[in-house]
């Protein structure tokens, strides 16, 4: 496992239009801890208060730590999951985890040592995906 700054620290380093998101502090406590264990979370924040930047640099935070894993991103819509998966993709290979060679689409990639992520909607079931963490981020889309 690498040794990396706390997920507060790595999110500016990750995308620097942004600082660290000291007002999800809570929520960026429960993703550095995610891998590594069993728990189940529902957090609720706001729009545009960095909620899906946040899950995207700890997803490639984790993946810099363990290579290994393997992230499901779920989210309302297929056609967000590709805009995500894309934003996931780009995001490591410029914090240093890269897909493998032909194992590298914008839903559903790997790296050399199998770990990776696979972003889709509730639509687009992966029955028999292997999953360490599973994020579920915007489960619907518009008024309640």
């Amino acid at each position: 496992m690498i040794d990396l700054p706390s997920l507060l620290d790595w999110l500016p380093r990750c995308d620097s239009r942004y600082a660290s998101p000291f007002h999800l502090a809570e929520f960026v406590g429960l993703l550095e801890q995610a891998p590594r264990s069993s728990s189940r979370a529902m957090v609720s924040v706001p729009i545009r208060h960095h909620k899906t930047t946040t899950v995207q640099c700890a997803i490639s935070w984790w993946l810099r730590r363990d290579p290994t894993l393997r992230v499901v991103y779920m989210t309302y819509s297929g056609k967000r999951a590709e805009e995500v998966g894309k934003d996931i993709r780009d995001l490591c290979r410029r914090t240093g985890t890269e897909p493998a060679k032909g194992y590298d689409t914008i839903t559903n990639w790997r790296n050399e040592v199998g770990g990776g992520v696979a972003c889709m909607s509730a639509d687009q079931s992966k029955l028999g995906a292997d999953v360490d963490v599973l994020i579920w981020d915007d489960p619907i889309s518009g008024p309640i």
